[in-house]
């Protein structure tokens, strides 16, 4: 039985997939939910950390400019987390279960494995990009840590077959 699952939210258009699939899963059983959001420089678009080839005191102000501009853009995408965060909460609060957000900064798969083991999540509901080829392999694959890793049972989410004027047509191919 699920008691604590573990929902893996990210900027992705799988978020309205999972939380319905976790909704559906938690909302019978009144599990509890916890709606996680990881900040990482690798898959959020953080900015490049700034670089400070000149020291001299000449520099100083600009590379201080540079710092807070660069803060300002974490900042902003931690708010983006964060607020993409409270709005599923939302959801599910409102069709009754009862949910808990948390973010974290660092590596995906490291920290979703990191938290359900913390907070003894039952379960794990994360989306699956479909990354292949050199991006995958240079990437990686954060579902596949994750259902090699975690301290319990794992259940992706595809993302669902986008429709496209090609597709008749491929489909007609194939019949024949």
């Amino acid at each position: 039985m699920f008691y604590k699952i573990l929902v893996a939210i990210d900027q992705s258009d799988l978020g309205e997939q999972l939380m319905e699939k976790a909704i559906t899963i938690a909302k019978p059983i009144d599990a509890q939910l916890m709606l996680l959001n990881v900040a990482s420089p690798f898959y959020s678009g953080y900015p490049d950390p700034p670089v400070y080839p000149m020291v001299d005191s000449i520099y100083q102000e600009a590379n201080q400019t540079i710092l807070e501009r660069y803060e300002q853009e974490v900042e902003a995408i931690n708010q983006q987390g964060l607020d993409l965060l409270r709005s599923q909460q939302a959801i599910a609060t409102q069709a009754g279960v009862e949910t808990e957000i948390t973010q974290s900064f660092g590596d995906p798969g490291h920290v979703i494995c990191d938290v359900a083991r913390n907070w003894q999540a039952d379960l794990i509901i994360i989306g699956r990009r479909g990354l292949s080829g050199w991006k995958e392999m240079i990437l990686g694959s954060v579902s596949n840590y994750v259902i090699h890793h975690a301290p319990c049972s794992v259940l992706t989410v595809q993302p669902l077959l986008q429709s496209t004027p090609e597709a008749p047509h491929i489909a007609q191919v194939h019949h024949h």
